[in-house]
């Protein structure tokens, strides 16, 4: 007689989620783990140092001269414990009998699968679903630490407090300031460079705006800051600042000269000249986490989406501010169902044994992202 692999071992769902795809829709443009790879750690009370940029001299003495002790380099430390993400769902027997997946056929239009079968597909959804919870609170935590600061529970659009939180998500509450360069957290419409060097002086949505010059500004202050090079420097921004950038008319004289008939340039140009002609790589980013409210309408839950990277923020990422060395999602081991003690995600399997037989499955990870060049990182307030 055939037999077949129970899919709610903690080693099967393991499987499951190391192969699972990871194209989904919602999934597909995240960046976070890109730029701040995952890396093993040993401890769960993390301490890392903010490291300045240095290249100090040597001394030249005499050929009988003795030499002075000179500095290490200078940083602080900041402190955090290693977070658990978790998500979980429930499993029972109602669940898998009587509800069909998205775009399954009714019952009563098809031949009712197996005991066994839909058992294995409503794990593999939820199973699924709790996977891309956890990749979503990994995206958010890279990419709030990103912003200058991590905050938990996340906040509204506005950095306002969510009345009526989820309750699953945990009972952890903090916010980590990692202490970027005040010279580099400005409201473009302020900006003061290097010598006070003034930007355009208006956000980007105003009609007067000069986008090229804020970026000359910018670059300028990182160099002579920093002393490191901004050719190749990444800039992070969504399609909605690259589009008010491409019909600012500062910007326009860069490709139509004094054409005035010409309103607007494709963002496609505007790529390619911010690339080719300024040196930054860009990436368009406008990936988004989503909350229900609790309350019910005859709709259903009220589905709020809220973006990863604020709306109108513009993140200037220099060459060797992120690297697996100076920037990683630290993940600490767990024990696990089966005592293994690895690192990265884990599942979990529990079975309440008596009626109505209920499973609980979920998936989870033990890290917490580490950016040890943050003097070096930029977050600019384009318009808010």
């Amino acid at each position: 007689m055939a037999t077949y692999p129970n899919p709610l071992t903690v080693r099967y769902m393991d499987k499951a989620v190391k192969e699972r795809p990871t194209t989904q829709a919602l999934r597909q443009q995240y960046i976070g783990l890109g730029l701040v790879p995952l890396k093993a750690v040993g401890d769960y009370e993390l301490t890392w140092d903010i490291i300045k940029a240095q290249n100090h001299l040597a001394g030249t003495y005499g050929h009988t001269g003795v030499p002075i002790p000179g500095d290490s380099p200078d940083f602080k430390q900041l402190m955090a414990d290693i977070i658990n993400i978790m998500a979980s769902r429930v499993l029972d027997d109602q669940t898998i009998m009587t509800l069909r997946d998205p775009g399954e056929p009714s019952l009563r239009s098809t031949i009712v699968r197996s005991q066994r079968q839909k058992a294995m597909s409503k794990m593999s959804t939820l199973l699924g679903e709790c996977d891309d919870e956890v990749e979503a609170t990994i995206e958010y935590l890279i990419m709030q630490a990103l912003q200058g600061s991590i905050t938990w529970p996340p906040t509204d659009a506005s950095g306002n407090v969510i009345a009526s939180a989820p309750a699953y998500w945990g009972n952890a509450c903090f916010t980590l300031s990692l202490g970027f360069r005040a010279a580099f957290v400005q409201n473009i419409s302020t900006l003061s460079g290097w010598n006070a060097r003034a930007g355009g002086g208006v956000n980007w949505q105003n009609a007067s705006a000069d986008p090229v010059l804020d970026l000359e500004v910018i670059a300028e202050n990182t160099v002579e800051l920093t002393g490191m090079p901004m050719e190749g420097a990444t800039l992070i921004m969504s399609r909605s600042v690259l589009s008010w950038m491409a019909t600012r008319p500062n910007v326009l004289l860069w490709f139509r000269g004094t054409d005035t008939g010409q309103k607007f340039i494709d963002t496609g140009s505007l790529k390619s000249f911010l690339e080719t002609k300024m040196g930054y790589n860009l990436k368009i980013y406008d990936s988004r986490w989503t909350y229900a409210l609790p309350t019910m309408s005859a709709s259903g839950q009220t589905e709020n989406s809220i973006k990863f990277l604020t709306e109108g923020q513009m993140l200037v990422i220099p060459p060797g501010a992120l690297g697996s060395d100076v920037a990683y999602f630290a993940t600490a081991p767990t024990s696990g169902a089966e005592d293994t003690w690895q690192p990265g995600k884990y599942t979990w399997h529990e079975k309440i044994k008596r009626p109505p037989w209920t499973h609980e499955l979920g998936v989870g990870i033990k890290g917490f992202p580490i950016l040890k060049q943050v003097n070096m990182l930029g977050n600019y307030d384009v318009y808010s």
